[in-house]
């Protein structure tokens, strides 16, 4: 097959992978770029391209392989930046995803995720009091109005209250729990945010971890936006 045929070949597999993720069927799209990876395996648009697929896959270890390597010929692409942290989120591996999404910040990429990510890694690995400044930040960049903005003051207010600063979360959460209302989650934490004797009653119940011992700073449901869109056309073909 002479060079041509070849990108010809690799051109009309991603322009199927793309229409079939589009779709929903991953599987599929992932067959048809594992039919080119031989031809196309060095390319960007296809190193990305297979990346960003396992990734929605939930292969998130081949993933990180596949879109590093992609990232090698385009380090500050801000989609792939985003899903490399994604990936090495569901595989626990916290301060190597703090660096990638600083890393998306820098370039550029989109706002609310990556400082709402920045924070979340942060409060991960202990540190809650370096995650406010991030979790500021996404709050900031969130719509005025929906779950982001919501999702985000709850967030402020979470880290304010694991370092103790109970006063000034309150805002914070009386504005979460104004734009969900019904979310137990937020409820439970306002109550702690401005209630002495509740935080106390906690504290003794959960012993030296404190009132807030037990809880979630990442619930899922928040994060099922998180992850890139399939796109009707191949995203990286130039």
């Amino acid at each position: 097959m002479d060079e041509q045929a070849r990108d010809d070949r690799v051109e009309a597999a991603l322009h199927v992978s793309a229409a079939l993720a589009e779709r929903g069927d991953l599987e599929a799209a992932r067959a048809s770029l594992e039919g080119i990876l031989v031809d196309g395996g060095e390319r960007y648009e296809v190193l990305a391209h297979y990346g960003l697929v396992l990734h929605l896959l939930g292969h998130h270890g081949q993933a990180v392989s596949y879109l590093r390597r992609a990232l090698a010929l385009r380090a500050d692409d801000p989609n792939l930046l985003h899903s490399l942290g994604l990936c090495l989120t569901g595989l626990n591996r916290w301060g190597e995803a703090l660096t990638v999404f600083k890393q998306n910040w820098d370039a550029q990429g989109d706002r609310y995720w990556t400082a709402l990510m920045c924070g979340v890694s942060l409060s991960m690995l202990a540190r809650s009091g370096d995650a406010i400044g991030w979790f500021q930040e996404a709050y900031d960049a969130a719509e005025s109005g929906g779950g982001p903005r919501a999702n985000s003051a709850y967030l402020v207010g979470y880290a304010l209250c694991l370092c103790g600063r109970w006063e000034e979360a309150t805002p914070f959460l009386r504005e979460a729990t104004a734009r969900l209302e019904g979310d137990v989650q937020f409820a439970r934490l306002l109550a702690l945010a401005t209630d002495t004797a509740a935080r106390t009653s906690a504290s003794a119940s959960a012993g030296e971890d404190g009132p807030l011992s037990g809880w979630d700073p990442l619930p899922d449901r928040w994060l099922k936006d998180a992850a890139p869109p399939p796109s009707g056309e191949p995203p990286y073909c130039e």
